[in-house]
C-alpha cells in the first residue's frame, strides 16, 4: 500500500517514512482495507542518518484485534509538531491489495 504514497515517502533500507499528514493517510488506507496497525516508529531523518526516537514510538501488537486506527491517528497528531517522520507498521496479510 505504501506504493500509493511512494512519491511522498523517504525510503531508507526499504522502509517507508512519512510526514505526519501522509502517515495519517496511510493509516486511513489501512482502516479502509481492514489492515491492523501494529505500531508506529518515530524517526529523525537527516542526509546522513535515520535516528529512531523510541520514546515517541508505540507498539500496538498486543492489541491487534481492535485495528488501532483511531489510536494511531491520535498518536501521529500528538507528535506532528515535533517534525518527526513516521514508519507505520501494519499487518500486511494481502500486500497485493491497492487503493483506487
Amino acid at each position: 500500500m505504501e506504493s500509493n504514497l511512494e512519491n511522498k515517502a523517504i525510503i531508507r533500507g526499504g522502509v517507508y517514512y512519512f510526514q505526519a499528514g501522509d502517515a495519517k493517510a496511510l493509516i486511513q488506507m489501512c482502516k479502509d482495507n481492514n489492515y491492523k496497525i501494529l505500531g508506529i516508529d518515530s524517526v529523525i531523518i537527516t542526509e546522513k542518518k535515520t535516528q529512531p526516537v523510541l520514546e515517541h514510538s508505540i507498539d500496538y501488537s498486543d492489541q491487534v484485534k481492535r485495528g488501532n486506527w483511531d489510536e494511531a491517528i491520535a498518536f501521529i497528531q500528538s507528535k506532528a509538531n515535533l517534525n518527526y517522520m513516521f514508519e507505520v507498521v501494519y499487518d500486511k496479510k494481502d500486500e497485493s491489495l491497492e487503493m483506487n
